[in-house]
């Protein structure tokens, strides 16, 4: 009988070795997010009646609205709960885990700015009477109760899954340059373009307050002015809707949605300009205001 020289065996073991440890981060990494769902123990009124985790793509487009596809989610968890008291009284938590912090915080943007009659908004979580949501690393938590004590229910719950996820980066790096040109709680990020310019991706906007009207402007920083001017000429090109009006140290064009006009500009390394603008001199001097900020940070 030939004998298998030792350092063969050596390396079939150190590669079955690798292979259990792969195979255990990726069981490991997703039991932490179902693990992220509030546990009976931690919710004392509420018993957990049902979670799933999804993985497959197919099946979460089919459980989120359409522009989930946009942010990159790669897990998305459920957890549904009764209370204790009254099984009519329900709560349920949904956790989206994306690539990445930018992403979840973009999410987190979108879903904002779907709530109605906001009762408290700050960096992380935005509550209103019967739907809550938070974000959090790579995480966006969304929870909906019909509870009557939904204040204390949706905060209770919302800062249980917080404390479990691993903090990694506070705040994503997509926000940075505009934290203090429009108002934080506002902030929309729009991974797929807004319908009036579809062809810039990653488009940051937001509400300023000008002359004490509230204006809708959005903003895209690049890596160089030579990308934003690329891709500035490349819109102008894309779009024959839209009128160059000015080429000095401000490119500017504009075009006419719907019942409102778009104004969008060029200037180093910045693609700026504002959105549902009624009349000509009003976008001329947004576009003037937004200018003078970026030139003085």
């Amino acid at each position: 009988m030939r004998l298998i020289p030792s350092n063969i065996i050596k390396g079939l073991v150190f590669i079955f070795i690798i292979g259990l440890f792969s195979c255990l981060s990726v069981f490991e990494e997703q039991q932490n997010t179902v693990n992220l769902l509030p546990s009976d123990t931690e919710l004392y009124t509420w018993k957990m009646i049902k979670s799933e985790s999804f993985n497959n793509q197919q099946s979460i487009t089919m459980l989120v609205p359409s522009f989930y596809q946009h942010y990159n989610v790669m897990e998305l968890v459920t957890g549904k709960y009764e209370s204790i008291n009254d099984p009519a009284i329900y709560l349920t938590v949904t956790i989206a885990k994306t690539s990445n912090a930018d992403d979840a915080y973009g999410l987190f943007t979108r879903e904002r700015a779907l709530l109605n009659d906001t009762f408290e908004i700050n960096t992380v979580a935005a509550y209103s009477k019967n739907k809550s949501i938070a974000y959090s690393d790579n995480a966006v938590v969304i929870v909906q109760t019909n509870d009557i004590d939904f204040i204390n229910t949706q905060k209770t719950t919302i800062g249980i899954i917080l404390d479990k996820v691993r903090l990694n980066q506070q705040f994503p790096h997509a926000m940075n340059p505009v934290t203090n040109l429009i108002k934080e709680s506002s902030i929309v990020i729009y991974n797929e373009g807004i319908p009036e310019l579809p062809d810039i991706k990653r488009i940051v906007v937001g509400n300023k307050t000008i002359d004490s009207s509230e204006i809708s402007c959005f903003y895209k920083k690049y890596f160089s002015s030579i990308d934003a001017g690329n891709s500035f000429n490349l819109l102008i090109k894309n779009d024959s809707s839209l009128m160059i009006i000015e080429s000095s140290k401000v490119k500017i064009a504009f075009k006419k949605y719907g019942n409102s006009y778009c104004y969008v500009a060029h200037s180093n390394e910045w693609i700026f300009g504002c959105k549902d603008i009624k009349d000509y001199a009003t976008g001329k001097k947004v576009i003037a205001v937004i200018y003078r900020e970026l030139v003085a940070q």
